[in-house]
């Protein structure tokens, strides 16, 4: 007997929004899918793990740009970054101005003195239009 949940999935195709009225409850919309995520190690410039991403560029300390493999179809898409560290240090991020179609520059800074930091993981997600 095969194994039952093993193999390929056929997914119908998602609606692409509601069109301007409220959301259905508990329904998932092509526009408002995780269509990129990284997971990544800022002191070693490292990628754990990622999706639709092509590359990052290590620019400083507590600062990166992350390239998207396949562009969004505009700049207006929302984008989340979060991390750990094993300190007790405060930090905060931000997409220092530069949020493009292909890609977005994170950086990380200390709140307590407002210096860029290496914090790892970090970890970026981005929701929007292809």
């Amino acid at each position: 007997m095969p194994a039952r949940g093993i193999g390929p999935v056929s997914v119908p195709a998602l609606p692409r929004d509601v069109g301007g009225g409220t959301p259905l409850p508990h329904t998932l919309y092509r526009n408002n899918v995780v269509k990129g995520w990284i997971s990544l190690t800022m002191t070693t410039a490292t990628i754990a793990d990622s999706f639709n991403v092509a590359s990052v560029t290590d620019n400083a300390v507590g600062d990166f740009t992350i390239t998207w493999n396949l562009d969004f179809a505009s700049a207006n898409y929302a984008c989340s970054a979060f991390g750990g560290d094993s300190g007790t240090i405060a930090f905060s991020f931000s997409h220092n101005g530069t949020l493009g179609v292909g890609s977005i520059r994170i950086t990380a800074r200390r709140n307590d003195t407002a210096a860029l930091i290496d914090v790892d993981p970090l970890q970026v997600i981005a929701i929007g239009d292809h």
